[in-house]
């Protein structure tokens, strides 16, 4: 699509302006029939840049491609991998089963025991944060941003204590868990020990009676009660209570949207076909039942990290919410070299092989199985792939580096980026990307971004930087790779390279957002 088109046709953030939605769609979101081919492929799957806007007709399945293609196709015939994944499909209570631990609570802390670490240390006040994980140990965008308001706490001379589920859950803990949810706390950044979600209740109640000022603030409730979080909040005093739109689990148990583990769905209604299809459908009407208690009971203002995931969310939530804000994980403004670089013939991709990168995790809704892909349909042509990532990944690539990113080391993937020579990062996202670390590490060390319109913020950075291009499917860019597009765009970028530079900005997470913290 022209640029210009793109801009007339749709807002900043990606979603469609209010003159496009109703010339293209009828009020319940299917598309206008002399519209239907522009939103719908030919196999009457919507086409990725409307798939959030669009509704699929009630008689049409969002799978309707797959499943006609797959009951065509001669038995002789290899599986294809959406194929495989749908086979090996299993009811969502087996795999919440199956996360479930084996070994014994460890001894839990009292609620006497959490009040006295909690009073001998001499802060101004204390933060309660919310996770769903070790925040110190396991890597991740979300880990990292906690990393970050810790410090951020902690510089203010704040005490800092977060909360996390002792039983990791790929859900919420079940509803008659309560209060009794083990968590594990750390204070400070350091292990404090496990106890049950009432103890730590009890804890907080008595910081505030004794003049403690506490807030707080929810990054994650997977693995937690939330009618145990509410009474945590409540026992607080909280006044405005910040909760982090880090993924779409406010939406569904599938935080990121993925139908099956294939297709971006949309946040459809739970009556919907879509979600019929869906082994998450099942478990997601109380998810969001118990979701919608929890919001209406707190005064919470969410927060989204782009303006792209508040566009979506707030097409999607009935969520009622105090304030809907946005608050970036980091800012790149982008200035001229002082003294441009000698220009020494190195802008064009011939000069030096052109290098395509894979950054961070290597699952399939951040793009990893297109990247495999691209290995083997170009790799030994004259292109050099290298994944930098916190494991090694042995597929085929010309290189690769182990990369932790911490908020001691905050630079780690964008300097790794840049000694890889790293031109264009292949961040092929099947989900809206609510910020992606990885695109704007990608940036800083200099490499441009491919991407499709499925990406999120990943697409709505690329446009607006201008630092990379937008795809519309792995056709195109099987085809961008071979007829020329991927050396064009590589010329593009060394030439760019020479005469401008990026510099970063990283958030103090929810201390950025105005008003919050009285401590």
């Amino acid at each position: 699509m022209h640029p210009l088109l793109y801009k007339l046709m749709f807002h900043k953030a990606g979603k469609p302006r209010g003159w496009t939605r109703f010339v293209f769609f009828r009020k319940n979101g299917t598309a206008r029939p002399l519209f239907y081919r522009v939103i719908h492929k030919k196999n009457g799957t919507i086409r990725p840049r409307w798939a959030y806007w669009a509704t699929q007709p009630l008689d049409q399945p969002a799978d309707q491609g797959l499943i006609t293609a797959q009951d065509s196709r001669p038995e002789v015939q290899p599986l294809s991998a959406a194929e495989q994944t749908l086979r090996a499909l299993r009811p969502f209570e087996q795999t919440v089963a199956d996360w479930r631990k084996t070994t014994e609570l460890p001894d839990l802390l009292t609620p006497d025991e959490i009040y006295a670490r909690l009073s001998e240390l001499a802060s101004s006040g204390l933060v309660l944060s919310l996770g769903h994980d070790n925040y110190r140990v396991i890597p991740g965008g979300v880990q990292l941003c906690i990393q970050q308001e810790e410090k951020a706490a902690t510089a203010r001379n704040l005490t800092y204590l977060h909360l996390h589920p002792w039983q990791p859950l790929p859900c919420l803990a079940d509803i008659s868990e309560g209060g009794r949810v083990p968590v594990t706390l750390l204070l400070n950044g350091e292990m404090l020990g496990t106890t049950r979600m009432e103890s730590v209740t009890q804890a907080i109640e008595r910081c505030v009676a004794s003049g403690k000022n506490v807030d707080m603030v929810v990054h994650h409730l997977m693995g937690h009660a939330p009618e145990a979080v509410a009474d945590l909040a409540r026992a607080a005093q909280v006044r405005d209570l910040p909760f982090w739109l880090h993924d779409f689990f406010t939406l569904c148990p599938s935080y990121t949207l993925q139908r099956n583990g294939l297709a971006f769905c949309g946040a459809p209604e739970v009556t919907s076909n879509a979600c019929g299809l869906c082994v998450y459908g099942v478990s997601r009407p109380q998810h969001l039942a118990r979701m919608a208690a929890f919001f209406e009971a707190l005064p919470i203002t969410a927060i989204a990290p782009s303006d792209h995931t508040a566009a979506f969310w707030s097409s999607r939530s009935q969520l009622p919410v105090r304030r809907l804000t946005t608050v970036p994980h980091m800012v790149l403004t982008e200035t001229a070299r002082p003294r441009p670089q000698t220009a020494i013939a190195t802008n064009h991709p011939k000069a030096h092989p052109i290098t395509v990168g894979y950054l961070g995790a290597m699952v399939d809704h951040k793009g990893w199985s297109v990247f495999v892909r691209m290995i083997h349909r170009f790799g030994g042509g004259g292109i050099r792939f290298v994944v930098l990532s916190d494991k090694a990944a042995n597929v085929g690539e010309d290189a690769s580096g182990k990369v932790h990113v911490t908020s001691d080391s905050p630079d780690a993937m964008s300097r790794a980026v840049r000694e890889a020579k790293i031109d264009v990062v292949l961040h092929w996202a099947s989900w809206a990307e609510t910020f992606s670390f990885t695109t704007y590490e990608a940036m800083l060390g200099g490499a441009w971004v491919l991407t499709n319109p499925l990406s999120g913020n990943v697409q709505a950075s690329v446009l607006a930087s201008g630092r990379g291009a937008v795809l519309e499917d792995e056709a195109a860019l099987v085809a961008f790779f071979a007829d020329g597009g991927l050396e064009r765009l590589v010329a593009e970028r060394r030439a760019y390279a020479e005469k401008t530079e990026l510099q970063a900005r990283t958030s103090a997470m929810t201390f950025d957002l105005p008003g919050w913290s009285t401590t």
